[in-house]
């Protein structure tokens, strides 16, 4: 998780679409949804 923490920080001034594999799936996805409620770009369409 820490690695996807810290693409996000430098990411922040574009906009793009990402895939992630996770492979626990419903854990890590659950951490992932986490980080990016804090992050402008993911909110945008809420």
């Amino acid at each position: 998780m820490a690695l996807f923490i810290e693409f996000l920080a430098p990411s922040r001034p574009f906009d793009f679409d990402l895939m992630l594999e996770i492979k626990d799936k419903e854990r890590s996805s659950l951490l992932a949804l986490e980080v990016l409620k804090n992050d402008p770009r993911f909110n945008k369409l809420s």
